[in-house]
């Protein structure tokens, strides 16, 4: 925080952030609606009402879980880095499920056919006292448990390998079995900690962009660094050129050696005209033109998309409905591909999600 001069990036990227989940997963908002693959299907009598049921619990276990804070989080990682990550486990005893935005520094993914992630690994480190609570006493090697016990303070690396099995059993009652394979590793033993799985991917990966020829996703922050970091430098010289304004460096001659008042409004007296005190100039104008500096910060703007999402704050005059449509609709087609992207990769595979964990734990009413 103390090489950051010019903030208008961060508040960009909040303001970015905030205009997505209210528009697109808010709490104040119906942002999903479940239907059947068929529509022949979706005209069975009962079937709409079905649906509907199921929505509302669905809807409830996103209320009473922490969703909406994690989901603010991922859609700050995205504007930002590019990768936005969210894990999800259920909760039998509350009834809910839990979500955890991962930090992307932790998570390493691979790209299979047609783009899609068919491996993600994620690299974290706990505590001693931490992963004893975490894994059993019979998954850890007998060496690292008595090292943890003994250094409970250390840190302990750990990676879990997320990737969907090649081989199927069907109707198989065991999870390592279940078609998404997990493995928690202790790095330090290469040691097999934990080996489960799932009936659905617990890892939801969005990448904000990306090239045909990249796996990794690129986010505005990413796309602007090379003009954040110019605005940056500009407001240092620009603050700097307003210190030195206001506290000039001064040169006098020895003789005034201790004598000098350099207070507001201070005085200092001569006894002749040869002695001075006088400020050193260094400069009167700023070296940065103010609108130099508002261009380059409209830039970011762009970047961010700022415009679209305080639209109607900065509104000349007001605007009748109709251009508030059609505003509304340019907005929606310039970020299309960026919707297309958070909806194949992360909203669709999370209402899945939940509702196969919603069914599997009995909380759905039957079909």
């Amino acid at each position: 925080a103390e090489d950051i001069f010019d903030g208008t990036a961060p508040v960009d990227l909040q303001l970015m952030a905030d205009g997505f989940q209210g528009y697109v997963a808010g709490p104040a908002i119906r942002w999903f609606k479940l239907q059947l693959t068929s529509e022949e299907q979706m005209e069975i009598p009962g079937v709409r009402d079905w649906l509907e049921v199921d929505e509302r619990i669905m809807y409830a276990i996103f209320q009473r879980s922490k969703f909406y804070e994690s989901v603010a989080e991922l859609f700050t990682d995205g504007g930002c880095i590019g990768n936005a990550h969210m894990g999800t486990e259920v909760d039998l005893d509350s009834r809910t499920v839990l979500f955890n935005t991962r930090h992307p520094k932790e998570m390493y993914i691979a790209e299979g056919k047609g783009g899609k992630i068919i491996l993600l690994a994620r690299r974290f480190f706990l505590k001693g006292y931490a992963a004893l609570d975490e894994y059993n006493e019979d998954d850890l090697p007998q060496s690292l448990r008595e090292d943890m016990e003994k250094r409970p303070q250390e840190h302990y690396e750990f990676v879990h390998f997320i990737h969907k099995r090649d081989v199927k059993v069907i109707d198989s009652p065991l999870n390592i079995h279940m078609p998404y394979a997990s493995v928690h590793l202790a790095v330090a033993d290469q040691a097999i900690v934990r080996e489960s799985g799932f009936n659905s991917d617990p890892e939801l990966t969005w990448r904000w962009q990306k090239n045909s020829d990249e796996e990794y996703g690129r986010g505005p922050g990413t796309n602007a660094i090379s003009i954040i970091k110019r605005v940056n430098q500009m407001a240092k010289a620009q603050t700097a050129m307003g210190q030195r304004a206001a506290q000039p460096p001064w040169m006098a001659t020895e003789n005034l050696k201790g004598k000098v008042n350099l207070k507001p409004n201070g005085i200092t007296w001569f006894q002749n005209a040869q002695p001075r005190l006088e400020a050193l100039r260094v400069g009167d104008k700023w070296p940065i033109g103010d609108a130099v500096l508002e261009e380059t910060r409209d830039t970011i703007d762009d970047f961010f998309y700022t415009d679209f999402f305080v639209m109607l704050k900065r509104a000349e005059r007001e605007m009748t409905a109709r251009e508030v449509i059609e505003r509304q609709g340019e907005k929606a087609a310039i970020l299309g591909s960026v919707i297309g992207r958070l909806t194949s990769e992360f909203l669709r595979p999370l209402v899945d999600r939940v509702f196969q964990i919603a069914s599997d734990a009995g909380w759905l009413p039957p079909p």
